[in-house]
């Protein structure tokens, strides 16, 4: 079966989108050394999304587990965890031990919150089926809804919770936050951003300690220390 080609992405564009990829493109060895500092990764990190000679293309649902290599490798079918048109990821990484790193970026407050899941019926019951599972699985109480404000974040961790706890794959999920992007008004400090995503957090019940906890992390990167991001 041959590989999905992906969604490819305008170079011109402005906020995460544009700051993602010139973080991969034109500081590939700082993000590469800054990201296997954090998670003290294994092998040697190379990223497979977004990358310029593939036209910035993102990915998602199968598309994306054949991108990072481990489609092959699952015990339980992505069809039976989610539904199509499941998150479609800002950046993708693949390490030679194997390692997997799932990239979320954001530029301002207002990406923090997303609109609740817009899924029909049937897909609906599955993504809160499979929602309330993970919740369990991290010891979250049915009283955090995680279908509506902070849908987004929330299915990221599901999908993270997805490859390691079902499938025994060494994954990681790092959000990246810019911290000074004037083309979308965004956060001028760490503290700022910081503020929002205890809020977030909170609002989630992922504000205790979990069995997820040590393979997520927040990086915050300045732009104005980014050539090529104007």
């Amino acid at each position: 079966m041959s590989e999905h080609k992906g969604y490819p992405q305008l170079e011109n564009g402005r906020g995460s989108l544009r700051a993602i990829q010139v973080w991969v493109n034109d500081h590939g060895t700082e993000s590469v050394d800054l990201v296997t500092t954090q998670l003290s990764l294994r092998g040697k990190l190379k990223w497979v999304s977004p990358i310029r000679s593939n036209s910035m293309a993102e990915y998602r649902d199968v598309g994306f587990l054949e991108r990072v290599g481990v489609s092959d490798k699952l015990t339980v079918p992505l069809g039976t965890f989610w539904p199509s048109r499941g998150p479609q990821w800002d950046g993708l990484g693949v390490t030679e031990a194997e390692e997997v790193i799932l990239v979320e970026a954001k530029a301002n407050l207002k990406e923090l919150k997303s609109p609740g899941t817009k899924a029909g019926e049937q897909s609906l019951a599955l993504i809160r089926q499979t929602l309330d599972e993970v919740k369990d699985g991290l010891g979250i109480g049915v009283q955090f809804d995680w279908t509506k404000t902070y849908y987004q974040y929330a299915n990221r961790v599901a999908h993270l919770y997805y490859l390691r706890e079902l499938n025994g794959i060494k994954a990681f999920l790092i959000n990246v936050y810019f911290i000074g992007d004037q083309s979308v008004k965004g956060p001028s400090s760490v503290a700022e951003w910081q503020i929002a995503i205890r809020r977030m957090k909170k609002m989630l019940g992922l504000d205790y300690p979990n069995i997820l906890q040590p393979y997520m992390y927040d990086l915050f990167i300045d732009v104005q220390t980014m050539k090529g991001i104007t």
